[in-house]
């Protein structure tokens, strides 16, 4: 029942307002004031006040209210409504473009909220006329305060349950809210009190001192946050400048975005220019959040041309709405605003950070200053993780196999060891059981000494692309030395590493190998293993009864063989 409540509840809320709205017009009888050219004044300063608010998240604060508030203390509640209803009409078209849904409701909660507290105050038996006393300037201030906490019910109460993701925007936004009315109640009973004493002349004056309050607000509170989110964006950038695995330092990446700005998605993406794709390295998105990453791959990868093109960052608060979406219907639901941040290195576009919400306007040119900022920073990130993996792959690969070399085996070897001295169980074979297979091949000098050295290179490159391809994606393949392959398989026992050795044994056996010059050799494998800690207590024991087991059991008894460790050998 609550969730179909919270479903409908903006156009519940709308028709209650615009119902009221209406039945007030036709049926109060009580005293209002209404002049046309003070109404006229009165929207189009509202108009103009509501073009300079501030946007924080989801809220939208402005001086707005001063004029509503004035123009009830000067006209009384009828001639209000449909100022309201004018001022909040032309804005939403002129420039939020918000949808009719959302517009519907934010214009009913305003006559709501004001119909609400006009009743609240006349049943605690405070009228407001005019001020001409200390009392009346009170009325207003309670006026004013119980406009502030009609309106934060009705948003609370929209929000309900919602806050466990939400709760800090709502605080930040409830905040200013009520910062802004410190100066909105004083200046709307000043603007009315002005006008009553100074008819027009005193109103517009009130009028423009309001405005450069709105902008003087407003201009702090950008100062405000961009300070906030320069701190934020300088902890993230150290965060991840820090950190040099490429998986961890993008995971920093989209965590520190997700603090820098309010989002629902973010995810950073990889253009390859070579093969003209873009795809997405990781992302981060709420559990709520409805499609696929490889949707939004693809239409990059679509218009990847056009794509490069775009070097300069961008906000757009209508997906559905904008120049650079050829097909709307094609755009996921839940992605409805969105922050483009182009990454450039050497002034070529690398990939880029796209951030979105399932909500339309979501995002600020203020957070667009920081992602700009943070931009760069990120670049540097990547290309130190790319680079530092590049030279520690250098550092433990084979070079001519691109297989781990020897020194990084001995490394697994001493970790096994050192990982199983750990283990709490008395019955460490259960929990931590591993195998390990030693490779030879047959007669590989002949082919050399036959072929020549590249012809073995050949052969070497070919075979361990046979090992690797035949094993799990968690074993670790290794050239140990010269013709030796050696491969640790962990959580496998001595059988089961036979049945895998003894399938790549074979396919060896039934490869067809060609010397450089084209000429059929005829390759074979013999190997050995044994399983730690059963048989072996430690690594270098494991390794030593895996290589006796491949000379006694394999390699002398004619090759081309796989044989298990035994105490007798």
């Amino acid at each position: 029942m609550l969730s179909k409540l919270r479903k409908h509840y903006e156009i519940i809320i709308g028709t209650i307002g615009f119902g009221l709205l209406f039945l007030l017009t036709i049926t109060n009888k009580e005293h209002y004031y209404f002049d046309i050219s003070l109404f006229a004044i009165l929207s189009i300063s509202g108009i103009l006040l509501e073009s300079i608010s501030i946007k924080i998240d989801d809220f939208t604060v402005t001086l707005g209210s001063a004029v509503m508030l004035g123009s009830y203390f000067i006209s009384g509640l009828i001639p209000t409504l449909w100022l309201i209803f004018l001022v909040f009409m032309t804005s939403n078209y002129l420039y939020y473009h918000k949808q009719a849904k959302r517009a519907y409701f934010n214009i009913g909660m305003f006559f709501t909220m004001f119909i609400l507290s006009h009743y609240i105050i006349k049943a605690a038996g405070r009228q407001i006329n005019y001020i001409n006393n200390i009392d009346d300037i009170i009325n207003c201030i309670i006026f004013g305060l119980t406009i502030f906490i009609a309106n934060w019910m009705i948003v609370l109460l929209q929000n309900i349950g919602e806050f466990n993701d939400e709760i800090a925007n709502v605080i930040e936004a409830l905040k200013w809210d009520f910062y802004t009315n410190f100066i909105v109640i004083p200046l709307s009973i000043l603007m009315s009190y002005s006008y009553q004493q100074y008819s027009f002349v005193g109103l517009i004056v009130f009028i423009l001192l309001i405005m450069t309050f709105n902008s003087l607000f407003r201009l702090m509170r950008n100062l405000i946050f961009i300070n906030k989110g320069l701190s934020l964006s300088h902890q993230v950038s150290a965060s991840i400048v820090s950190k040099l695995d490429l998986s961890e330092t993008i995971s920093n990446i989209l965590i520190g975005i997700k603090q820098l700005v309010n989002c629902d998605y973010c995810a950073l993406i990889e253009f390859d220019r070579s093969s003209c794709t873009a795809k997405t390295l990781d992302f981060n998105a709420e559990e709520y959040i409805n499609f696929d990453s490889k949707i939004i791959d693809d239409y990059l990868t679509k218009h990847f041309e056009e794509i490069l093109t775009l070097k300069e960052s961008f906000v757009l608060e209508d997906v559905g709405k904008s120049k650079y979406i050829d097909d709307s219907a094609k755009v996921p639901e839940d992605l409805v605003s969105l922050i483009y941040e182009p990454l450039i290195l050497d002034n070529e576009i690398i990939g880029c950070v796209l951030i979105s919400s399932k909500y339309r306007g979501r995002f600020s040119k203020e957070q667009l200053y920081i992602l700009d900022n943070l931009a760069s920073q990120i670049v540097v990130a990547i290309e130190n993780a790319r680079l530092y993996k590049k030279v520690y792959n250098n550092a433990i690969k084979d070079e001519l196999t691109g297989l781990y070399n020897q020194r990084y085996f001995f490394n697994a070897l001493d970790s096994l060891t050192d990982t199983c001295s750990t283990c709490t169980f008395k019955n460490c074979i259960k929990c931590n059981k591993t195998s390990l297979i030693i490779f030879d091949i047959d007669h590989f000098k002949r082919i050399n000494d036959t072929y020549g050295h590249q012809t073995g290179d050949k052969i070497l490159s070919e075979i361990a692309s046979i090992i690797r391809n035949n094993v799990r994606a968690n074993d670790k393949v290794f050239r140990y030395g010269g013709e030796e392959f050696t491969v640790i398989l962990p959580k496998i026992d001595q059988q089961h590493a036979y049945d895998i050795a003894e399938r790549i044994r074979k396919v060896v056996e039934n490869t067809k190998f060609y010397s450089v010059e084209g000429d059929e050799i005829k390759v074979t494998i013999s190997g050995g293993l044994a399983e730690f800690p059963e048989e072996a207590d430690s690594g270098a024991s494991l390794l030593a009864y895996a290589d006796r087991a491949m000379y006694i059991g394999a390699k002398k008894q004619g090759r081309n063989k796989i044989s298990k460790y035994a105490a007798s050998m």
